[in-house]
């Protein structure tokens, strides 16, 4: 199992920043990555240095073991988000706003000073361990997945990256049916290219079967309580441990 922010990290990140990960925890890396990550302008910076793009291009390969084009790659995203129910737990900790602007041109000032802030609060050893296992896996295989169209990203605006709820909308008439052509058999085939069957209720494909990762709410955006976002990551951890078993076993993964 390899840590793909670690590899980035290594051939694209040191070069520029000189900044030393090593003894750093994963929770620090990743937001240390965050706070340096480059303004993305084109498909060839984000195979560069956005990892899950990267990971396609440079690691993964087809299950006919053809690399991916850049285009192709750039289909890429992280399943369960780290920095979504992260900022919500530093706000209920802390009772503050912790924002961070990924698109600011001035990201690498503003998002440094942040960052480095926040590692001087009081609420960031609290909610480090609160963290650590799930950041260890996030930017791991079992944690990206190649959506069929990249403007399906969009689910991060729609649900702040609720997995359970994307997969929800993805079933005809829901608000992310358009990227499967409102056709139960194509979604159907993806989700099982992608090995998320562990998503469903006895890995049955159906609406209704999708497992919802916070009980007793169904589909709820991160308007939670701390208890509801560590079952929430705890979910994650296991879903991801989980994909990365399977696709170990499997290189049938491709658009």
């Amino acid at each position: 199992m390899i840590d793909y922010l670690s590899k980035i990290i290594e051939e694209e990140y040191n070069s520029d920043w000189k900044i030393d990960y090593s003894t750093k925890t994963p929770v620090e890396n990743i937001l240390r990555y965050l706070a340096v990550e480059k303004v993305i302008n084109n498909d060839e910076d984000r195979v560069k240095y956005d990892v899950d793009a990267y990971y396609y291009k440079n690691h993964a390969v087809k299950g006919d073991g053809v690399k991916y084009t850049i285009k192709e790659a750039c289909h890429g995203d992280v399943l369960f988000s780290f920095w979504m129910p992260f900022q919500l737990a530093v706000f209920l900790i802390n009772k503050k706003s912790f924002m961070y602007y990924k698109l600011s041109l001035h990201k690498e000032y503003y998002g440094k000073k942040q960052i480095d802030r926040l590692f001087g609060d009081e609420c960031f050893e609290q909610v480090r361990e609160m963290f650590t296992k799930f950041a260890g896996l996030c930017f791991t295989n079992g944690n990206f997945v190649l959506l069929p169209n990249r403007d399906m990203q969009k689910r991060g605006v729609l649900y702040e990256d609720r997995v359970d709820k994307t997969l929800f909308e993805c079933f005809p008439n829901g608000t992310l049916s358009e990227y499967f052509s409102n056709n139960e058999e194509i979604l159907s085939d993806w989700i099982r290219r992608e090995h998320l069957e562990v998503l469903f209720k006895y890995g049955d494909i159906a609406r209704e079967s999708v497992l919802p990762l916070v009980e007793p709410s169904k589909f709820t955006n991160f308007y939670m309580s701390l208890d509801g976002i560590r079952e929430y990551i705890d979910n994650a951890v296991r879903i991801i441990t989980i994909r990365n078993k399977l696709l170990a076993e499997s290189t049938e993964i491709g658009i």
